[in-house]
């Protein structure tokens, strides 16, 4: 009786955005003629010929159109194109790109834990979804001065705050090679959270090194073809 109950009020209950589509939908080079989508009806595709007779709250007719998934962009410094995250998500957002992963350590080296607050304040509105990573390598080296240091109790502030969601670029490769306790403190303040970091023309032992301290993202630079091989 529940599962019957249930079944008639979905039935009657519309989806707060209906798109209504003259054409299929691409997702990996394959033409779809079905609905992808399998929510809680917060969104609904008609496509033509299924599902007819379905309405919506709101309408967007799309005939003629293809639909697609968003571009997501797997690592980039909003700051260093000179705009807002405001600015930035209209661009981008324009051209397909729905999601960024964001690392703000330029604006971090400059205005410390506040550069940060800032650029995750002014991403609460914008149209594209920016997701941030707290910036490991503030600074990078001993050789540079920023505003203010940002150390593991950074990290785990900026964890705890919701302000980061994972680890960003790790630089200083040699001190996880080299096991300096700062870095590797970042690296276990991050927990279970994604990490990035490079790994420029590393091989061998030290390569298994830094995969150790990175399960999630490394950006593994060849320099020859010998490198590539390995």
């Amino acid at each position: 009786m529940t599962k019957l109950l249930a079944t008639r009020s979905a039935r009657i209950i519309h989806p707060s955005l209906a798109l209504l589509l003259g054409a299929a939908l691409r997702f990996g080079g394959q033409w779809l003629r079905r609905n992808p989508f399998k929510g809680k009806g917060a969104l609904l595709l008609v496509i033509a010929g299924v599902g007819a007779g379905y309405r919506g709250v709101v309408e967007e007719d799309l005939s003629g159109l293809v639909l697609t998934p968003g571009f997501l962009d797997g690592h980039c410094h909003v700051e260093s194109t000179m705009l807002t995250p405001a600015g930035f998500s209209e661009l981008t957002a324009v051209r397909g790109t729905t999601g960024v992963a964001a690392d703000p350590h330029e604006i971090a080296n400059t205005c410390g834990m506040a550069g940060v607050e800032y650029m995750w304040r002014e991403s609460l509105d914008c149209p594209i979804d920016l997701l941030f990573s707290a910036p490991s390598c503030v600074p990078a080296s001993s050789f540079e001065s920023p505003l203010e240091p940002l150390d593991a109790c950074a990290m785990l502030e900026m964890f705890d705050r919701g302000l980061c969601s994972s680890l960003g670029e790790v630089m200083n490769y040699p001190g996880v090679i080299g096991g300096d306790p700062a870095v590797w403190a970042k690296l276990y303040a991050s927990g279970r959270r994604p990490r990035s970091g490079h790994a420029p023309g590393l091989i061998g032992r030290d390569l298994s090194l830094t995969l150790e301290g990175f399960p999630a993202v490394v950006r593994f630079r060849c320099f020859s073809r010998h490198g590539e091989r390995k």
